[in-house]
């Protein structure tokens, strides 16, 4: 079955079954057997139909009375093509080919986005009903709770920033000097090579791709030699004071590439490396990577974070990495599904809980003089600067030793927020 298929199928669920967005996504990916790839794709093209169909809706109930004529040729294409597929006598992709021609062609989007804002600021057509906020969010393809929320907490400069920041579409690399080295990619025209700045992890390096190569296509990878890492995250473990024979561990581990990165300086440094995985799909998935890297990595599963001590000692670890998805809006230049149901108080009142709740069990962990190390992939500031300001609150041994928001349009990455706590001897 096709994506175009697929996605036909999960509109239906949407539009004529009243499933939620991200139901409708996950029954069709049940069914199916999708590569990520494809997952990625699908994830873009729903976001972006249902936003241009809620635009469509809300332009045809403003304008009951007004004459088609008077509408650009794109938002013309956009009602009669939905109208024709709503009663099933076109398919997804003649709407695809009649509207975008191609998704990924930049100029053709620009242009799209551009009627679109040229539509809606024309007075004659939607008069002053139509809010600066929803214009944004019709413009730049955000949702408006978002638009609200940025324009809220940031200048106005860094919310042009982050509203007008290209999507990240160049991944990056992490180099396994196990299995190979850094000289290896300085000339290599597939990558830029981008070094460490801590004295420390001069032996590891970041590459990020330049050319479009799929990577099913990068012997490197299927080798072991490099594997997935964002530049983000690199940032974060790069900006942790290690000492030779750390004892780290990295709490609700997902994918492994944190993991892995960790372990092969535990590995030159005389360290010792655990990851907790919470779910077997993660820890399965992560096993893979260690073998394709010739690493080993001491793992353990739980079904509760909350059980932990029954594995791991109390104030046994010298570094405890807290990494907790929650909302992941910092992918929202790269994962378009993080902007789906984006529901800012369900988020909070869902994510706020958990958080703290990994949070006491890394604090149980550190020892004296240790370090407790929050990270997590969102500008929210109920998931980030909050979330420290309660735990010091709550833990007066802790001490803050910096605090980072690395925002998406900053480094061509994923946004990230990071704090570095230490722990005081009593």
């Amino acid at each position: 079955m096709s994506i175009y298929d697929i996605v036909a199928n999960i509109l239906n669920l949407i539009q004529n079954k009243n499933y939620k967005t991200k139901d409708a996504i996950s029954e069709c990916f049940q069914i199916y057997n999708i590569s990520k790839n494809d997952k990625d794709l699908i994830y873009k093209i729903v976001y972006t139909y249902l936003n241009h169909f809620a635009y469509i809706d809300y332009v045809l109930e403003v304008n009951l009375n007004l004459q088609e004529k008077n509408l650009s040729y794109f938002l013309l294409c956009s009602i009669l093509i939905l109208k024709r597929y709503l009663k099933k006598n076109i398919t997804l992709k003649e709407y695809e080919n009649i509207l975008f021609q191609s998704y990924y062609n930049d100029s053709i989007n620009r242009q799209v986005k551009q009627d679109f804002y040229n539509l809606i600021s024309q007075e004659k057509l939607i008069s002053n009903e139509l809010s600066l906020n929803r214009r944004l969010s019709i413009y730049y393809n955000y949702p408006i709770n978002l638009i609200r929320y940025i324009k809220r907490v940031f200048t106005p400069d860094v919310v042009k920033k982050l509203l007008m920041a290209k999507d990240q579409t160049k991944p990056y690399f992490a180099i396994n000097t196990i299995k190979a080295k850094i000289q290896d990619y300085e000339n290599d025209p597939r990558f830029v090579l981008i070094k460490n700045k801590n004295e420390l992890l001069q032996d590891l390096a970041m590459i990020q791709l330049e050319q479009p190569i799929r990577a099913s296509q990068m012997e490197d990878l299927k080798q072991g030699k490099i594997f997935p890492l964002d530049l983000s995250v690199a940032k974060v473990l790069d900006d942790i004071k290690y000492h030779p024979f750390d004892d780290v561990i990295l709490m609700t581990a997902t994918t492994g590439n944190i993991t892995s990165y960790l372990k092969i300086f535990a590995s030159k440094n005389v360290g010792k490396m655990t990851a907790v995985f919470l779910r077997d799909v993660d820890l399965s998935r992560s096993k893979s990577l260690y073998n394709r890297l010739g690493i080993d990595v001491e793992s353990i599963l739980l079904k509760d974070i909350s059980h932990l001590e029954a594995d791991v000692e109390r104030q046994s670890k010298d570094v405890v990495f807290v990494n907790l998805d929650n909302s992941s809006i910092g992918m929202m230049k790269r994962r378009k599904e993080v902007l789906l149901n984006l529901d800012l108080s369900k988020l909070q009142e869902e994510n706020l809980q958990n958080i703290y709740k990994t949070l006491d069990e890394g604090y149980n962990l550190v020892k004296d003089n240790g370090r407790l190390v929050y990270m997590t992939k969102s500008f929210f500031e109920f998931e980030t600067k909050n979330v420290i300001k309660k735990l010091l609150e709550k833990y007066k041994d802790l001490t803050l030793i910096k605090e980072k928001l690395i925002l998406p349009y900053e480094y061509d990455c994923d946004g990230i927020y990071y704090a570095i706590m230490k722990r005081n001897a009593k």
